[in-house]
């Protein structure tokens, strides 16, 4: 029996050999589709494994649960993220942009949250609806070149200071853990999409204070 060909930017500190062995282990057990499909299953579960810096020989059941709910994402659910933050943002895109075209000035900045960038399994559909909008902001922006009016995207992951989330954070985690909550400066976020509109160099700005 072949080998599963798990590539190695998916093997772990277990070993190149060790995950081979465990992985021909299990799919020694299926034949035709079944095989077919399993070894299908366990590519997504080692490439999310790799993703998350984990082990999959040493994973445990609180590992598993987080997998298991990285895949539960529903359909409806990243319909509903999407109509909730990037519908608006088309609609209100076809509102403004006919205008600005016309004085060929005015900006567009769009905010996304961070897992549209970095693997976040967390924020489930949010992540989704992120990746969307900031794609469309990419999108605006390059078809926008020449035109005088400037589209961007803010990817935001962290607590802005002095938020509503931030105080409720900060509320929930009592003074001795409110001081390792992942912060972020308003003022510098401000300070950035000004430097974003105003130079209309760069796409987009990311900020990350989840490391």
């Amino acid at each position: 029996m072949a080998a599963f060909p798990v590539p190695s930017a998916h093997l772990k500190p277990s070993g190149d050999l060790v995950l081979r062995a465990a992985v021909a282990a299990y799919l020694g057990r299926y034949r035709g589709q079944t095989r077919l499909h399993s070894e299908s299953d366990l590519r997504v579960f080692l490439r999310w494994c790799t993703d998350h810096e984990l082990d999959p020989l040493v994973a445990v059941r609180v590992d598993i649960e987080r997998y298991v709910r990285w895949l539960q994402t529903q359909p409806s659910e990243v319909s509903e993220a999407v109509r909730t933050f990037v519908h608006p943002a088309l609609d209100l895109t076809g509102m403004l942009l006919p205008g600005m075209l016309e004085r060929r000035a005015g900006t567009l900045l769009f905010v996304a949250g961070l897992g549209a960038v970095i693997p976040l399994p967390g924020m489930g559909a949010l992540a989704v609806a992120s990746a969307a909008l900031r794609t469309y902001a990419l999108t605006i922006n390059a078809a926008l070149a020449g035109t005088g009016v400037y589209a961007g995207a803010l990817v935001i992951g962290g607590l802005i200071e002095h938020g509503d989330i931030h105080r409720h954070a900060v509320a929930a985690a009592g003074p001795d853990g409110a001081a390792g909550l992942p912060t972020l400066d308003p003022a510098t976020i401000a300070d950035t999409a000004w430097e974003l509109a105003a130079r209309q160099e760069r796409s987009e700005a990311i900020f990350n204070a989840l490391g």
